[in-house]
């Protein structure tokens, strides 16, 4: 089963799925759960979410992780490592992430 994405709406094998209410940047699936890394502004830096596959949203990342001002940053990027969610930050720091809760499992400071 093959997962894309165009401007707001997840599609699974070319057929809609669901639509969100932004603009999503990458999308990976882990078993029962669409992660989506959506756009993000200075307003929304919390910007990872679970989804299923009926387009219910499951959890969204609590973590705000601020750069050397003290300035909330977003996440820019997601990836899969030997089946652990990862995502990472503008400001150096990479977060292994549990998929089926959003709960934050460890942060490194990679820059």
């Amino acid at each position: 089963m093959e997962i894309t994405f165009i401007e707001n709406t997840i599609k699974l094998n070319d057929k809609e799925l669901f639509k969100v209410p932004y603009k999503i940047k990458d999308v990976l699936k882990f078993n029962k759960v669409i992660v989506i890394l959506s756009e993000y502004s200075e307003k929304e830096v919390l910007n990872i979410f679970g989804y299923d596959y009926s387009g219910n949203i499951m959890w969204q990342i609590d973590k705000k992780l601020e750069n050397f001002n003290n300035i909330p940053t977003p996440y820019t990027g997601i990836y899969l490592q030997d089946d652990v969610l990862t995502a990472y930050n503008s400001a150096g720091y990479e977060l292994q992430i549990d998929y089926n809760t959003g709960k934050v499992l460890n942060i490194d400071f990679i820059k």
